[in-house]
């Protein structure tokens, strides 16, 4: 009986660890106190693009497939860019969510006026959303 016991409480315990956590946010700036850069002609000089030109831009995961598409450009109460939101989920726009990607998360893209992470579409779902 213990040995079935034991055996269970093994089970459990490796079933737990397979359990993945949400992928959280590596920038330090808590999502709440972040605001939406409104003007276009902001440099976020880690990407090296203004943000009406990544504003739209398309996003691609880990495995060369499109994630989604850039919704806003994301700056601390310093004004400095941190993050972007990132429509992802849903079909045909219907059930989607934007989320919060930290700027050190991306680089240019496979192709010109695209970005890249290597993060997976689902890692990426898993951030925090933007919005309501």
């Amino acid at each position: 009986m213990a040995f079935k016991t034991t055996g269970f409480l093994a089970a459990a315990l490796m079933a737990g660890a397979m359990v993945t956590t949400p992928v959280l946010a590596a920038s330090s700036t808590p999502a709440a106190s972040l605001v939406e850069i409104n003007n276009d002609d902001v440099v976020v000089s880690s990407l090296g693009a203004k943000v009406g030109d990544l504003t739209g831009m398309e996003v691609y995961g880990a495995d060369g497939k499109k994630i989604g598409d850039i919704g806003a450009v994301l700056a601390d109460s310093a004004q400095k860019a941190q993050a972007v939101t990132i429509d992802v989920g849903g079909f045909l726009g219907v059930g989607t969510k934007n989320v919060i990607v930290p700027l050190e998360r991306l680089q240019a893209g496979p192709k010109e006026n695209t970005l890249s992470t290597a993060m997976t579409k689902a890692e990426i779902e898993q951030l925090a959303a933007w919005g309501s």
